[in-house]
């Protein structure tokens, strides 16, 4: 009888050590996540400002809607190479 307190003991100080360490790596995990988020973001900002400087730029020269299509298609150029890249990693 003591032996299989012993085991019960074990099992749940076994249990509360688990549990501990899930607790610990969820959070960890999900500071991971926020600090992705925030990464993603500031980066889409980026591209925002980017884009809004080149229209600026080519408006100068060009007027606003051949600026427009330019930057558009500039933007379209860049995010089908992403994604392009992207997919052919997914397939490696």
């Amino acid at each position: 009888m003591e032996s299989l307190a012993r085991l019960v003991v074990t099992f749940c100080d076994l249990l509360e050590a688990e549990a501990r360490l899930l607790r610990r790596r969820a959070v960890e995990a999900a500071g991971g996540v926020a600090l992705v988020l925030l990464a993603l973001f500031c980066a889409a900002l980026g591209v925002a400002f980017m884009g809004k400087g080149l229209y600026l730029l080519l408006s100068r020269h060009w007027g606003p809607l051949a600026a427009s299509g330019a930057s558009g298609a500039a933007f379209l150029l860049s995010g089908g190479v992403l994604w392009w890249i992207a997919r052919r990693d997914a397939r490696s």
